[in-house]
């Protein structure tokens, strides 16, 4: 039995869910969906503590419309635990296979219905192994993953989605910018390789990949053994480090060269009580 039933409307990136029992049941089932007013990934009726969503969510009742990712819908359709209709047109639920199809040559979220299946099969992948799995264009990667409820943890790792079967050198240079976005943000990176026995774009629009190989990398970043983390990223206490430093170093100096100004005899001191010679007078002391 479906848990919640959606609308599509035809070239967008989304489908949204309206009612609030619908929504509460489609998050409970895996944590999908995000709000479409907030950047939450939490239904704000759901959240135990609202003080931010105030003026929102003032008696807790409000529930803003809710939107799951094409990826996300068609995997729940594809179980039968959601009910997909197109805005305007029949008022039967979408097939797995309609929505595969219309899903697929959606522009506005994918390239082409290649990218698609390769976004499908990593996804698949990822949530029969148990991650909570969300889009990570907020990271530069694909996916980022959960181990549970995003409302209470932070996603570990950051997910690239290659192609496996057509390696572009020019790939590597994306892996360098995620790399460094992912050790930034907390984050381990992953490389995900995506091989396809069928490419040609008729079979991939009429039906998903029958039998996907899939190839994952965790990406760590290499460090030596004297640079502490977190060093790196505080070069000012560095250079106030050294500031200070040198700064003491001319204080001690000066110092130094005063007193012995001080303890310097002068030429009447040092005669005193003796009657001074030419000589004695001319010589430096």
């Amino acid at each position: 039995m479906a848990l919640g039933r959606a609308v599509h409307v035809p070239g967008s990136s989304n489908v949204v869910l309206y009612a609030r029992d619908q929504i509460e049941k489609i998050y409970e089932a895996g944590c999908y969906g995000s709000s479409s007013s907030t950047n939450s990934l939490k239904p704000l009726f759901m959240r135990t503590a609202r003080r931010r969503f105030r003026d929102l969510d003032a008696d807790g009742s409000w529930a803003e419309p809710w939107k799951l990712t094409l990826l996300e819908a068609y995997y729940l359709i594809e179980r039968g635990e959601l009910e997909v209709f197109v805005a305007g047109r029949s008022t039967d639920p979408l097939s797995a296979e309609t929505a595969w199809t219309m899903f697929s040559q959606t522009a506005a979220a994918f390239s082409s219905p290649l990218r698609f299946a390769q976004l499908s099969a990593a996804y698949n992948y990822f949530k029969a192994q148990g991650w909570v799995v969300k889009m990570g264009q907020t990271y530069g990667g694909n996916f980022v993953l959960y181990p549970s409820d995003p409302d209470r943890c932070h996603s570990q790792y950051c997910v690239l989605v290659r192609d496996g079967d057509n390696p572009n050198i020019a790939d590597w240079l994306d892996v360098q910018r995620e790399m460094r976005v992912a050790n930034q943000t907390s984050k381990n990176l992953v490389l995900c390789d995506v091989h396809l026995e069928d490419r040609s774009p008729a079979a991939l629009a009429a039906a998903p990949p029958q039998s996907p190989h899939i190839e994952t990398v965790i990406l760590l970043r290499w460090m030596l053994k004297h640079e502490e983390v977190g060093k790196e990223r505080k070069p000012h206490l560095k250079l106030k480090r050294k500031l200070n430093d040198s700064g003491q170093k001319k204080g001690g100096k000066t110092k130094r060269k005063s007193a012995s100004k001080r303890v310097k005899p002068s030429n009447e001191a040092t005669n005193s009580g003796n009657e001074a010679t030419p000589a004695a007078q001319s010589a430096p002391i």
